[in-house]
């Protein structure tokens, strides 16, 4: 099972296969989405030559042929990786702002 679509204007990709799930967000417009991903696996921000992206994975513990991933399942996991791209994202962008009170 595969799916894409956008979340703001950064594009995903889904990918289910057997008992295994990806999800990689892609933040470089110029690079093939289904292309991308970390090299370890690593679940969070990744930055690999030219490539910035975000990436999730998990289990689903079942093993599916994954044409058989039920629609609503892919939906559901899709949409939980997205809310937890935002909220990394947001944090990330939290992090590093700094307040200057000076101006009072």
């Amino acid at each position: 099972m595969q799916a894409d679509g956008r979340v703001g204007e950064a594009p995903f990709y889904f990918r289910a296969r057997g008992s295994q799930w990806t999800f990689t967000e892609c933040l470089t417009p110029e690079i093939d989405i289904s292309a991308i991903g970390p090299k370890d696996d690593k679940m969070d921000f990744f930055h690999e030559d030219d490539c910035r992206g975000f990436h999730l994975s998990g289990d689903y513990g079942l093993d599916y042929d994954e044409s058989l991933m039920p629609n609503d399942e892919v939906k559901r996991i899709t949409l939980d990786c997205a809310g937890q791209y935002l909220r990394s994202a947001a944090s990330d962008v939290n992090a590093n702002i700094t307040l200057d009170h000076s101006h009072r």
